[in-house]
């Protein structure tokens, strides 16, 4: 569930950077662990949000919601929400349910 290919990349963030919504449902419901980081640095949130897919990023929001971690940063400081932001994501409703559970740290203590 969690290996790793030549880029660092567990299955998860490589179904995320191909934007694979439904594959990224399954590996979530099998136990695929949500808030790991990429070699580079980047959870599945981060690449979904940084790519601009609303579907993927849907797939993690539903899928994980108590156990994604949405404040966490890259190496360079960067949150979820920064490239959400960046992408304009803010501005149509799915980004709603990401604002809130961001603001109100939904992540388990």
């Amino acid at each position: 569930m969690n290996w790793r290919n030549a880029e660092g990349d567990a299955c998860l963030h490589a179904a995320c950077r191909r934007g694979h919504a439904e594959t990224i449902r399954l590996l979530l419901k099998a136990g695929a662990d949500v808030n790991a980081m990429g070699k580079d640095g980047l959870t599945a949130l981060h690449i979904s949000t940084k790519r601009g897919d609303a579907q993927t990023i849907n797939a993690l929001l539903v899928e994980a919601l108590q156990g994604l971690d949405v404040s966490c940063a890259t190496p360079e400081g960067a949150t979820a929400m920064d490239f959400a932001r960046a992408n304009g994501l803010t501005r149509c409703p799915l980004a709603h349910s990401f604002v809130y559970s961001f603001t109100h740290s939904l992540t388990p203590i």
